[in-house]
């Protein structure tokens, strides 16, 4: 019995299920990088309002990254809820990959605006404490990039596998006919 799948493994019997345990996750995502735009390090000049490390380029990129971050999140929100009203599984499918594409862009622009923050902040105090954090941020957007780069290649796969089938031939046989040189494919 054939039983289909997103991307990232989601049966189509668990989307619904996926979907809101996908938006649970964004909303708190949302809530946090909303809250760091109006709670910037460093803090406001009490003359003008405005943040008073804005003219650093590391505080610059901590507001570009946290305003990545609560887009990636809200655009997870907004597809999550439109695939708890969808009935079409190739499109709720195409919806939720896109989540989980959209939410570790999300995790990766929160870290990025994390480690910015603290460094921005840190920096001309305590180098070492701004260099470690980035440091840190660093190895965990590393370690977990192996999903991003697998979900790249599996797009591409399919994409390809589109064309293919579009031109009358499979993958596979795209393969084997590279291989020998032989075929229309």
């Amino acid at each position: 019995m054939y039983s289909a799948r997103s991307t990232y493994g989601v049966r189509r019997a668990n989307i619904k299920d996926s979907a809101g345990s996908l938006s649970i996750i964004a909303g708190l995502l949302a809530t946090i990088t909303f809250a760091a735009a109006f709670q910037v390090p460093g803090g406001f000049n009490g003359d003008s309002g405005s943040p008073v490390l804005l003219q650093r380029v590391a505080f610059q990129v901590f507001m570009v990254s946290d305003a990545i971050a609560v887009c990636s999140s809200m655009l997870v929100l907004f597809s999550s809820l439109w695939v708890m009203g969808s009935n079409k599984s190739y499109d709720s499918f195409i919806l939720l990959d896109i989540c989980f594409f959209l939410l570790q862009a999300s995790f990766y622009a929160t870290l990025v605006a994390f480690m910015t923050g603290v460094y921005v902040a840190t920096a001309s105090k305590t180098l070492w404490l701004g260099i470690l954090s980035c440091v840190l941020c660093t190895i965990v957007v590393l370690v977990s990039w192996r999903s991003a780069i697998l979900f790249v290649s599996k797009q591409i796969r399919l994409v390809l596998d589109m064309l293919l089938t579009i031109n009358g031939c499979s993958f596979k046989s795209y393969k084997e006919h590279h291989k020998s040189l032989h075929g229309n494919c």
